[in-house]
Order: C-alpha cells, then structure tokens, then sequence
C-alpha cells in the first residue's frame, strides 16, 4: 500500500466534498486551510505511521509554562472525553500549544475525514476561546461519572484477575 498516493487521493476528495477544489497535499505531504477566517488548520500526512495528522495551534506562549498548567492540559487530555478524541500538544519549534488528531488511512474514507474534521474545528474554536482567557483559568475537569472508560474503582477485568490469582 503507498500510503502517500492513498493521502494524496483522500485529501482531494476531502476537498471535493468540501468545495475546495484545490485543496491537496504539498510535496511535503502538508495541505492547509483556514477555517472561519481565523485560523488555520493542517493536515499532515506521516507515512513512517500510515495517517494524516490534523493539526492547529490554540495559544502562543510567551514564557516557560508552570508544571501545574502541564497537568491541567494532561488531565483535559485523558480518554479524548474534553477534546473529542483530540490532545494537546506542545510545539516546541513554534513556541505555541496545538491541539491535533490523528486519522488512519486504512480506515478513513473522505467523509469519514470531513466528520473527523468537523468535529476537530469545533473543538479548535472552542479551546482557542477558552485559552484566551489565560492558562490560569482553565479549570480541573469533571469527572464523567458512570461514563468512560476512567473510573475511580476497580474495572471489572482487574476484578476478576484478582480473583484468579487466589
């Protein structure tokens, strides 16, 4: 499978149902967009993993970031419940956060990719909101109780393992 030409393919059709036609991969397997007017987003294809990595950045950053702001974005990361599947990430190159998601080409078709899209734009906006009024501000989440798959008590499998154990 060359999973350049399948990235390649998926991309322009994305476009195509998008009504962009001239949305496609660069020779470095990056296409950008801009979404609202207001900020970009770009899908990257890695073919060392076989996908496309959607990417945007949600804050600049100035200064060194303090551990307890670190947790905070690790804690809003846990099980994609916060972010719709996608995580934060730090770039160190530009200096900003970026929240990205990952798409496997093995299973993507482009409508899958636009609703995959979709929701990362959604969840985009709405961080790039929520971190304008400061790192400081972000509150610790809620814990989605009886949801997920994060819970305080034992799961059942643990359970059981422990019981065969003696």
């Amino acid at each position: 499978m060359n999973t350049m030409v399948d990235a390649k393919s998926l991309v322009v059709e994305l476009g195509s149902l998008l009504k962009l036609p001239g949305l496609k991969l660069n020779e470095q397997g990056v296409a950008s967009l801009i979404a609202d007017k207001k900020f970009s987003v770009n899908l990257e294809h890695s073919s060392v993993d076989g996908v496309i990595h959607i990417y945007s950045k949600v804050m600049d950053l100035d200064g060194p970031v303090s551990d307890v702001i670190c947790r905070k974005l690790m804690a809003l990361n846990a099980y994609g419940n916060e972010t719709s599947g996608a995580s934060f990430a730090w770039d160190e190159l530009h200096h900003e956060i970026i929240l990205w998601r990952r798409v496997d080409l093995q299973v993507a078709n482009a409508h899958y990719l636009m609703g995959v899209l979709e929701l990362f734009l959604d969840q985009v906006e709405r961080w790039r909101s929520r971190l304008e009024r400061g790192l400081e501000s972000l509150e610790e989440p809620r814990a989605h109780e009886g949801q997920g798959s994060h819970s305080s008590g034992p799961h059942p499998a643990a359970a059981q393992i422990n019981a065969i154990r003696g």
